[in-house]
């Protein structure tokens, strides 16, 4: 058996397919615990600051590797970030610092995290167009069906985005729903329009990015609907 890839100094986790992030989290806290690593240092950046954080990182530890999460690391603003951007250009070799967020983190830490260790992105690129996160969105479903078992054609994949609305894990309980109904046969329309409950905010969410986006044509088609 292969060895496991050395653990990096630092990992950027974030996304809005929160069921992959927090897995990705529990994968890197079991994998340093399975090192023989010690219980995960937890912070929050709404409440915590960067100092904070940076002087946990460079605490000397007498037990083995030691994690150090943060959870919301994208609250933290570009004049937070500087003393962890410092951190991050010689690392501790005896941590590993997780930073969780739902969106990315400012580009100065990014660049700093990309050159330190790795960025794990679950979920369409913040600066996606509206046709590439509705894409995203709509292959999510499918292979999340896939993972249950069934198989799910693209067309009827947009039709549960469409009527769901673009929430990663609502997506994914309603594809792996679906995958159980379908007990290994193709899932067909009839079956999603059964199980599938039409969100009433499905809508109004597509609105809200239509506006932002200046898709006119698009918020016109939504109106109509």
């Amino acid at each position: 058996m292969s060895e496991r890839p050395a653990l990096k100094s630092v990992y950027g986790i974030w996304g809005e397919d929160r069921g992959k992030v927090e897995r990705a989290v529990r994968r890197l806290n079991d994998r340093v615990r399975a090192d023989g690593g010690m219980p995960p240092d937890s912070f929050d950046a709404g409440t915590d600051s960067a100092v904070d954080v940076a002087m946990a990182c460079q605490t000397l530890s007498f037990g083995g590797l030691r994690l150090v999460i943060v959870a919301n690391a994208d609250a933290w603003r570009a004049d937070d970030v500087g003393p962890l951007i410092e951190y991050l250009t010689a690392p501790s070799p005896d941590c590993c610092l997780a930073l969780v967020a739902a969106s990315g983190v400012t580009p100065k830490l990014q660049t700093a995290i990309q050159a330190a260790g790795d960025v794990l992105q679950f979920g369409p690129d913040a600066k996606a167009r509206r046709a590439d996160r509705a894409k995203w969105f709509a292959h999510h479903v499918a292979s999340e069906c896939e993972r249950g078992g069934a198989k799910l054609p693209a067309a009827l994949a947009r039709l549960v985005v469409e009527r769901v609305g673009e929430d990663a894990m609502a997506l994914t309980q309603e594809a792996l729903k679906l995958a159980a109904a379908a007990g290994g046969q193709p899932i067909d329309r009839p079956l999603i329009e059964a199980l599938v409950i039409e969100h009433p905010d499905a809508r109004t969410y597509e609105l809200a990015d239509a506006l932002t986006s200046g898709e006119r044509r698009r918020v016109y088609e939504l109106l109509e609907d």
